[in-house]
């Protein structure tokens, strides 16, 4: 049985299990075609959903529970969503299966540690992210590994292209690959590493590993989301633990800048987003004794500022920006029920989520062409397609 990874500090610590789930983007691409669609993967309850402009759609699944924490929207209308169903255990650990939903219809990655050697118990993994690029559909994850000799648990990190596994220079670190974007057939991985009992951010170029610098002091760092400007700029958002302390961390060309220098327990950083010359940073950071949704805005050798949404206890997961509009999902604090529940905004204007009611929304995508391309209908979960909720 796999185990959680969990920072344990309050919501922050949710947040940052959450932040391997930015959504694939775009960034300035492709031009408006339409009216923008919006679609916010993430999970209520114990289900994987799809809300599209508001309305959700459960995602099959097979496991005890499932999420949703990828979605894209392809330029010929198929929608993408990347995930996993979990399988949980009465000692509060759990097992996964990667999976991707195309128009609703989920499939399982191929696992390739499967049968690898008899000293292993495998066939478990998590899909963090999704990207498609013409004809291919990139998945970034990890595959899971029990050691039964020793009697640990390993991590591998994992791009799938078209479902089958693509190679990564030293996966015999333990780690994971969080996030995936693809620019001038260029494909890139951001994720990180297990080495000397101490994490290490780590990016992939067409599966070659570059090791990030470290955010000086850090103890340890996380390279979560990475994106590519039009002329090449690589960006990657992540976090770094300094003195106990969780710092949101943007990596510009492989050089670390911190974003914040919020007191204990800190900040972090969740997605990232280029439009134009503007870099739009996602997250959360301890502001006046709350955990409040933090929008950092900032460039390419430039400052960064940040832009409370909330003034309660709230984070953004995922930002996109179309046509001059900041799109972001996330969550917020439900009072008086405590419950945290799946959230979405519009240049800082909440926006309905329906039936958001105690989950995330951990993905958002904005698509100027009607998605999805096959109509999407059914009769609930474990099914072929997803039931829509009104």
């Amino acid at each position: 049985m796999k185990k959680t990874f969990h920072l344990t500090i309050a919501l922050l610590a949710l947040v940052l299990v959450f932040a391997s789930c930015g959504g694939g983007n775009k960034n300035d691409e492709a031009p408006p075609t339409g009216p923008p669609s919006v679609f916010v993967a993430g999970y209520n309850h114990n289900d994987a959903v799809i809300w599209r402009n508001g309305k959700a759609a459960l995602l099959p699944h097979d496991g005890d529970r499932a999420e949703a924490v990828s979605v894209f929207v392809a330029d010929n209308g198929v929608e993408y969503a990347a995930g996993y169903e979990a399988y949980d255990y009465e000692d509060g650990t759990y097992n996964a299966t990667p999976l991707l939903w195309r128009n609703g219809v989920s499939q399982t990655l191929n696992l390739t540690l499967v049968g690898y050697d008899e000293a292993y118990q495998t066939g478990y993994g998590e899909a963090h992210s999704v990207f498609v690029s013409g004809n291919n559909v990139y998945v970034a994850g990890e595959e899971w590994g029990y050691q039964w000799i020793w009697g640990y648990w390993f991590d591998v990190p994992r791009v799938w292209i078209n479902g089958q596994v693509s190679p990564l220079e030293n996966m015999d670190y333990d780690g994971t690959a969080q996030s995936v974007y693809v620019r001038n057939n260029v494909v890139y991985a951001a994720g990180y590493l297990w080495d000397n009992y101490r994490y290490y951010p780590a990016l992939w170029k067409n599966g070659k590993l570059e090791f990030l610098t470290p955010l000086s002091g850090a103890s340890e760092s996380y390279a979560r989301i990475v994106c590519v400007s039009e002329s090449g700029n690589v960006f990657v958002a992540g976090n770094s633990l300094i003195d106990g302390v969780v710092v949101a961390t943007l990596w510009e060309n492989g050089a670390p800048r911190r974003l914040s220098y919020a007191a204990a327990p800190g900040s972090s950083a969740t997605s990232v987003f280029v439009y134009g010359s503007d870099v739009y940073v996602s997250g959360q950071e301890n502001y006046q004794e709350n955990y409040v949704a933090t929008m950092w805005k900032g460039g390419l050798n430039r400052d960064y500022t940040a832009d409370y949404w909330t003034t309660g206890n709230a984070a953004l997961i995922s930002v996109y920006v179309y046509n001059g509009l900041v799109y972001a999902a996330g969550v917020d604090n439900a009072r008086p029920a405590y419950q945290w529940r799946p959230a979405c905004w519009i240049d800082k204007e909440p926006q309905t989520l329906n039936s958001a009611e105690n989950g995330y929304a951990i993905s958002i995508f904005v698509s100027g062409v009607s998605s999805p391309s096959t109509p999407v209908t059914g009769a609930g979960l474990n099914k072929t397609t997803p039931t829509f909720r009104q």
